[in-house]
């Protein structure tokens, strides 16, 4: 995994989106800044850990740090249709019916008098 130049692992996953790469001592910024193209604006995390006589370093570009977000792309948002309002029909008012005054007295003085 580690003679002559380092082999290069596959990138991390989309989420992760940092660069790895085991090198050995020699070759170190340059490549790695050289695979990505661009100035050596990208910080570089180093992890090492030894193996025998062999170090071997890790460098994670964190390019997570330095690269703007994609931009979205705003959605339309779809207009919704007005709903038309029923118009409440009116209720009619009951006429209410007079009553009619007995005219008990009336009669009565009527018949009486007949």
């Amino acid at each position: 995994m580690c003679e002559g130049r380092g082999k290069k692992t596959k990138a991390g996953g989309a989420a992760s989106r940092t660069m790895r790469k085991t090198v050995l001592d020699g070759e170190a910024r340059g490549e790695e800044e050289a695979l990505l193209g661009g100035g050596g604006q990208r910080p570089l995390v180093v992890r090492e850990h030894r193996d025998h006589q062999r170090r071997h370093v890790t460098l994670d570009l964190q390019i997570r740090e330095n690269r703007e977000p994609p931009r979205k792309k705003k959605k339309k948002k779809k207009k919704k249709k007005k709903k038309k309002k029923k118009k409440k029909k009116k209720k009619k008012k009951k006429k209410k019916k007079k009553k009619k005054k007995k005219r008990v007295a009336l009669f009565q003085l009527l018949l009486l008098t007949v």
